[in-house]
């Protein structure tokens, strides 16, 4: 015998809705029962992807972007639904914590939320049929409308700072007990709550932030965190918020320090790049590739320290210093002889010129992008001598860059450059020797792991005067993070076209050491 469970449900529920239309009643019965079991499969496919993504706190933002970011989209898809049905506490929380980690990916690498222009206060996002942004969401909905301080361990903003994320979705059924414990979690953890033996504290500046959620006075946030405190804290201060992203793997500064990125405040770079250009001969006035009967070499050391001087990290500043060799050899000898730093009517070594520099993003919607002016001044004579070891000049050295990252293994980064160079003072030339010189350069870069890159790069370098007069070059190269902070570089290119300029090769290395 077969059971018809449609017209059982309807003979159970009959006596009840007796004056209701039959087909109305299974539609909407029907319907329920539906959005139950799709609310329940939300919630599972939540917390399958979060238990995938999220280890101690830290989320896999590179997997996400790389293998998972349409599972992404469709949480967010079916959260935004739910809210748009029927708006709850649980899932506001899950959807902002979802946003988060999808803006994060939108960039990603980043060092920090903070790296995006208007991650929280203008991207926006969105939640049920609104187009808000993460703040909108926070502090105009989930704050106002549920009045609970413990919502403050559970929306995470993709900084170490915050509360760690929890790898379980939050369910409406169970969302005051599961409040309880992330808050209690959070309270009794040593690295949000640093005490000591004597119950001095120091906290986080959420506290300070959202006071008025807390009780309104450093007395009430005691008692809030007591609550849930095992060991009771006596007095409080507050510890610098940690802006650095909660990210499961170590950032990589070669893939995110690019020359278009500024470093963050109180950041320091130190830099040393080697450059040994050499040729046999040079190019005409025709184009053509003419050998000579000799080798000469040059090498530049260029030592550079920045530093991150502003809190909106938009503003370094930083030191160049140039110790230049020249060498004038027979044209078998062999490059290299230039670093046995010989001084005679033949070759030459000194720290050439030394000069400041700043640099900075313009514009702030445009994190990518920034300026870098370099200002030389030399601190040598007779460089223009023989043998030619460097420009006797102020040289003004100003460059744009910009980078586009295409998902998480290709990058094209641009520079375009203005060098204006200008007779020292006392020098003998008349400011009518100035010369001007606009170099543009690509490079397009593979990255085969979070450590390392291969790139090519390809120049073309005007200089503008009288005579027709340019170069271009090509070449490779390849940068690897052998610690956390320090990186090593090499490359080498070759100079291919050009006009009354020489038709040599540079071979480069460099080691750049970056702070936290």
């Amino acid at each position: 015998m077969c059971l018809n469970t449609d017209k059982m449900i309807w003979i159970f529920l009959r006596p009840l809705y007796s004056n209701l239309n039959y087909k109305v009643v299974k539609k909407s019965l029907l319907f329920g029962i539906l959005l139950l079991n799709v609310n329940i499969l939300s919630a599972i496919q939540l917390d399958d992807f979060l238990k995938k993504n999220i280890s101690n706190g830290l989320v896999n933002y590179s997997s996400i972007k790389n293998t998972q970011s349409n599972e992404l989209d469709s949480l967010i898809e079916n959260f935004n639904n739910r809210i748009t049905q029927n708006p709850q506490k649980a899932d506001y929380i899950n959807l902002y914590n979802l946003h988060v980690i999808k803006q994060v990916i939108q960039h990603y690498p980043i060092t920090s939320p903070t790296s995006v222009t208007g991650f929280f206060e203008a991207t926006k996002i969105k939640v049920g049929n609104k187009e808000i942004t993460l703040n909108e969401l926070e502090n105009k909905i989930i704050r106002p409308t549920y009045n609970d301080p413990r919502v403050h361990f559970a929306l995470v903003c993709g900084a170490k700072g915050c509360p760690p994320i929890q790898n379980f979705a939050f369910n409406q059924d169970k969302i005051e007990s599961q409040l309880d414990s992330v808050t209690s979690w959070a309270l009794n953890n040593s690295g949000f709550i640093k005490s000591d033996s004597l119950g001095n504290a120091k906290i986080s500046e959420i506290f300070k932030w959202y006071i008025e959620d807390f009780g309104g006075n450093e007395k009430k946030i005691k008692a809030f965190i007591n609550q849930y405190r095992k060991k009771k804290i006596k007095s409080i201060c507050y510890y610098p918020y940690d802006w650095t992203l909660n990210d499961l793997k170590n950032v990589s500064n070669v893939a995110t320090y690019t020359p278009s990125v500024l470093l963050k405040h109180k950041q320091f770079e130190l830099q040393m790049f080697n450059n040994l250009y050499t040729q046999k001969g040079g190019f005409n006035e025709n184009g053509k590739n003419i050998i000579g009967n000799s080798r000469q070499t040059w090498n530049t050391t260029m030592m550079t320290f920045n530093y991150g001087i502003s809190k909106s990290g938009r503003f370094n500043l930083g030191l160049d210093v140039n110790l230049r060799s020249v060498r004038y050899d027979d044209k078998n000898s062999f490059a290299a002889n230039i670093f046995r730093y010989a001084q005679d009517e033949n070759n030459r070594t000194t720290i050439s010129t030394i000069g400041p520099k700043i640099k900075w993003n313009p514009i702030k919607s445009i994190p990518k992008f920034s300026v870098q002016s370099t200002f030389w001044i030399p601190v040598a004579k007779e460089l223009q001598g023989t043998p030619w070891l460097d420009w006797q000049r102020y040289t003004s050295w100003t460059q744009l860059f910009y980078d586009k990252t295409f998902g998480s293994k290709y990058q094209l980064f641009t520079e375009l450059a203005a060098w204006v160079r200008i007779p020292e003072y006392g020098s003998g030339e008349g400011i009518n020797n100035t010369s001007v010189e606009t170099p543009i350069s690509v490079f397009f870069s593979y990255f085969p792991n979070s450590k390392s890159t291969i790139y090519t790069q390809l120049q073309y370098w005007p200089v503008i005067s009288s005579l027709p007069n340019y170069f271009s070059q090509a070449g490779i190269g390849g940068k690897y993070q052998i610690l956390p902070q320090l990186q090593i570089e090499t490359s080498y290119t070759n100079f291919f076209a050009g006009l009354n300029q020489g038709s040599g090769a540079t071979f480069n290395f460099g080691l750049r050491f970056i702070s936290k």
